[in-house]
């Protein structure tokens, strides 16, 4: 038991280096402080390698960051949860017609993976859309999304 709560602290851990990582790329690429309310959408999950994961530990270890495939709810309810940073988590519908420009963006942490479209900052941390993309789940396959 102790295994998989450790296994949890570990993931914690990592998951807030690393959004306070991001937070600290989105201030200094737009020059946006994140004390402030700001819309942002996280499309896809990033790629964690979870580290000493006891066998038959469900989610235990899991990573905020790609959980869902890359829930953009999830991730800006962790890190305001945390205290991260003030993220209105923006709807899927904001970023929609410019999802040419997400695609063609790099993964983050690279340069060009934080974008601007319209009022939303969007973060690519992966290639595709996580699931639920607007950040609501109906029933329990989480693929069939409102």
């Amino acid at each position: 038991m102790s295994n998989l709560f450790y296994a949890d602290y570990i993931a914690y851990k990592k998951d807030y280096r690393l959004a306070s990582a991001i937070v600290n790329d989105i201030a200094t690429e737009l020059n946006v402080s994140l004390e402030s309310p700001v819309k942002v959408y996280f499309f896809g999950a990033l790629d964690i390698k979870r580290v000493n994961r006891p066998k038959n530990s469900d989610m235990f270890g899991a990573s905020f960051l790609n959980w869902d495939h890359g829930n953009s709810g999830r991730i800006s309810a962790f890190m305001n949860k945390a205290e991260i940073a003030n993220i209105v988590p923006a709807p899927y519908d904001e970023i929609k017609s410019d999802l040419n420009a997400v695609y063609a963006a790099p993964i983050w942490p690279q340069k060009g993976s934080i974008l601007q479209i319209k009022d939303v900052v969007v973060v690519k941390l992966g290639q595709n859309v996580g699931y639920c993309p607007n950040g609501v789940k109906e029933n329990t396959n989480p693929k069939q999304c409102l």
